[in-house]
C-alpha cells in the first residue's frame, strides 16, 4: 500500500502586549505570565506549528515638538529601557519554550537608541517604511523551510 504524506510546516509570528506596557496598571510579571500562557496554548493546540516570538519595537519619546507631559501620559512605562528588559525576558521565555526569538528592536534604532523619527507617527506607531524594515528582518524566517 502506498502512503502519501503531505507535510506543510506552519508558522506563527507573534508580537503581543505592547499596548499593555503603556497602561497605568502595567506590571511586567503579569504581562509575561499572560504571554507564556498564550504561547503554551498555541503549542498545545498547534503542536506542528513553529512559533516565532518577535521583540517589542522601540519608541521615541523625544520627537521635536512633543509635549513631555502628554508623552508621559500616552507612553506610560513604555520606555526603551523597559522595552529592552522586557525583550530580554521574552527572549529567555521563547528559548525555554522552544520558540524562535526575532529581534526587530535593534534594526529600528537611531544613533541615540530611539525609534528612528522617520519611521514613526508620534513616537510609538510606525509608518509603512518602519514596517518595511521589520519585514526585511522577518524575511529569512518567512522563507525558511
Amino acid at each position: 500500500m502506498n502512503r502519501f504524506l503531505i507535510s506543510s510546516r506552519k508558522k506563527v509570528f507573534i508580537n503581543i502586549g505592547t499596548n499593555d506596557i503603556s497602561r497605568p496598571e502595567y506590571k511586567r510579571e503579569r504581562l509575561m505570565s499572560q504571554y507564556r500562557k498564550i504561547l503554551m496554548q498555541i503549542q498545545a493546540r498547534l503542536p506542528e506549528t513553529k512559533i516565532y516570538v518577535m521583540s517589542y519595537y522601540p519608541v521615541n519619546r523625544e520627537l521635536p515638538g512633543a509635549d513631555p507631559e502628554a508623552v508621559k501620559a500616552q507612553f506610560g512605562a513604555r520606555t526603551n529601557a523597559e522595552l529592552k528588559e522586557v525583550n530580554a525576558e521574552v527572549e529567555k521565555m521563547a528559548e525555554e519554550l522552544g520558540c524562535t526569538y526575532v529581534n526587530v528592536f535593534d534594526c529600528l534604532l537611531d544613533e541615540k537608541g530611539n525609534l528612528k523619527a522617520e519611521y514613526t507617527i508620534e513616537g510609538m506607531h510606525m509608518y509603512a517604511n518602519g514596517y518595511a524594515v521589520v519585514l526585511e528582518k522577518l524575511m529569512p524566517y518567512l522563507l525558511e523551510e
